[in-house]
């Protein structure tokens, strides 16, 4: 190294050493920098101290700048398709053929540039060695010595090469001449070969002549035109394709998984999901979770050695939240006053027990029994799978209600004693979305003139001529939908305003905790709200008169109630 070379070696001490490093944390060099020349100066002392010129090694004293350390990688750049498709277009043969494939192939340029004729099969090609800096060896790693997939295109862009020929100059005063690109095609020749003379090409060359001056001409950032960044380019496509990481380390021939996936590509993956601004903070905190999982376990399984590469992204920005509703037991009692069968019978399992929306697709006659529904599957779309968590699986009480809603259900199904619960016409477990988009929300948005459906309203206006046409207007006296996971919000809200302890209603509910019971799933009514405000009121003034509303206390449970709020809405269940 040029900062110790004419130093002598009983001068390399703690201090000296120290000094330089902490001088490369105040540079621009980057942290991979500064670890690997840390790595290989130790390597180096270690050795002095292996053939006693040194008693030990003063390196391992030393500290890397933190800011070296803590801060987060940059991301490393990379060219979008648009812009490979610009360069492809843009650049001469045989150079933006080997742009086509190290970006389809994510082959180092050393391999690139050693390929050979014998390396080309029908869908692979073949890296056994290297050539770098006018040297061949080997390969960076014996990982990186195997066949590598590509499809069909690279290989004809490859062997594309051997019809093409080009114009170069040739001697003095303009002379041209005409040659192929391809010299010589042996198992052992080259596939990108010299125009001149058939050897081996000089990446640094066709960096500095064609790939950078395209960049530039076509407006991109040179950074980006690099033969890392093309390779890295095939890396981040796979990943936005879908493709599993340890696909990707197989493809780009990586030693360690950490390697190929770092916190900048996994930042970039939660960026990109959370740009849409569709998803909450809690469904971006359980896609950070799910995908720090996998990695857990691959390190658990012994496929890397480096740290968990999700453990220090954040969440992107989410969808701002809003607030949630629970359906009190007054909107209930509506809904289901509207509703036509099976419709009203599957709402009132969803508001009566809080089972999930795919808890409720996956019942069977079989779970109901002895006034009580089992809770073991759960069906998403066509998925079947188990509840949510260990705490799901669970027995849910059914009241009478209920229970009569039911056994109606199933006289009109035929008396089945095992099977789906709610199928459709076809015998499956019936898709919620459609009844939704089928019978309920049309019962809940009805004209408040002729008493019809919007789109019954709509079509009567168009072809009736007698009765004078009116504009539609929703009956707003009907309860507004608020979706499935309203229902299950307010069973908890309704059994809390009624007096029931938040464990029990957490059990009721199968929460893993109570917190969540307590945080989402037990909403303050406005009439609770009141009421417990007017009951300061009284408290502070000292004058309570006779006609004010009366609290109970219900002794179970620390809930203090309105009695109004508390009276039970038999009409509404009903």
């Amino acid at each position: 190294m040029p900062t110790f070379g004419e130093l002598p070696l009983r001068e390399l001490n703690a201090l000296t050493l120290q000094k330089y490093f902490s001088s490369l944390g105040a540079g621009q060099i980057g942290s991979e920098t500064v670890l690997k020349i840390k790595e290989v100066l130790s390597a180096v002392l270690a050795s002095a101290v292996r053939y006693d010129l040194l008693t030990k090694n003063p390196l391992l004293a030393v500290q890397i700048p933190r800011s070296k350390v803590v801060n987060r990688r940059k991301q490393k750049p990379h060219i979008t398709p648009e812009e490979f498709q610009q360069l492809v277009q843009f650049v001469d043969e045989p150079y933006s053929t080997m742009i086509f494939v190290a970006v389809f192939s994510g082959l180092r340029v050393s391999e690139l540039v050693g390929l050979k004729w014998e390396d080309v099969r029908e869908d692979s090609l073949t890296v056994d060695e290297r050539y770098c800096r006018g040297d061949w060896s080997v390969t960076k790693t014996t990982i990186s010595a195997a066949s590598i997939g590509v499809g069909s295109s690279v290989i004809a862009r490859i062997r594309r090469l051997k019809g093409l020929e080009v114009e170069i100059n040739w001697g003095g005063r303009g002379a041209r001449k005409r040659i192929k690109l391809v010299r010589s095609d042996g198992p052992k020749d080259l596939v990108f070969q010299s125009l001149r003379t058939g050897a081996p090409m000089s990446d640094g060359n066709i960096l500095r002549r064609h790939l950078r001056p395209a960049a530039i001409r076509l407006g991109m950032d040179p950074k980006k035109a690099t033969w890392r960044s093309l390779r890295t380019s095939c890396a981040t496509w796979m990943v936005e394709a879908g493709a599993n990481p340890k696909d990707v380390q197989g493809q780009m021939r990586h030693s360690r998984i950490s390697t190929t996936m770092d916190t900048c590509d996994i930042q970039r993956i939660l960026d990109d999901i959370g740009k849409p601004g569709l998803l909450g903070s809690n469904s971006l905190r359980h896609i950070k979770s799910q995908i720090s999982g996998i990695f857990s376990y691959a390190k658990q399984q012994g496929y890397f050695d480096g740290e968990n590469p999700a453990r220090n992204t954040a969440i992107p920005p989410a969808r701002p939240s809003e607030e949630t509703h629970a359906y009190s037991l007054e909107e209930i009692g509506q809904i289901l006053s509207v509703l036509s069968e099976p419709a009203a019978t599957v709402f009132a399992v969803a508001a009566f027990t809080g089972a999930r929306r795919g808890e409720i697709r996956g019942l069977r006659w079989e779970d109901y029994q002895d006034e009580e529904i089992q809770i073991r599957r759960s069906i998403w779309k066509s998925h079947v799978s188990e509840p949510k968590t260990r705490k799901s699986r669970g027995a849910i009480p059914v009241i009478a209600p209920l229970a009569q809603r039911l056994e109606f259900h199933r006289a009109n199904s035929g008396n089945c004693k095992s099977g789906v619960m709610f199928p459709n016409v076809n015998g499956s477990p019936m898709d919620l979305g459609n009844l939704l988009n089928r019978d309920i929300l049309p019962a809940l948005s009805r004209c408040v003139v002729c008493g019809k459906t919007k789109e019954e309203c709509l079509k009567r206006m168009k072809m009736d001529t007698v009765e004078p046409n009116h504009n539609f207007v929703r009956d707003k006296i009907l309860p507004e939908w608020h979706g499935w996971h309203a229902a299950r919000r307010g069973l908890g809200t309704n059994l809390y305003r009624l007096g029931v302890p938040e464990k029990t209603i957490q059990a009721i509910l199968r929460h893993a905790n109570v917190s969540t019971t307590n945080t989402h799933y037990i909403k303050s009514a406005a009439d609770d709200t009141r009421a417990a405000m007017a009951k300061l009121e009284r408290l502070l003034t000292g004058n309570e008169p006779k006609y004010a509303v009366v609290l109970t206390k219900n002794f179970v449970s620390d809930n203090e109630v309105a009695t109004d709020a508390a009276d039970s809405k038999s009409a509404a269940i009903q």
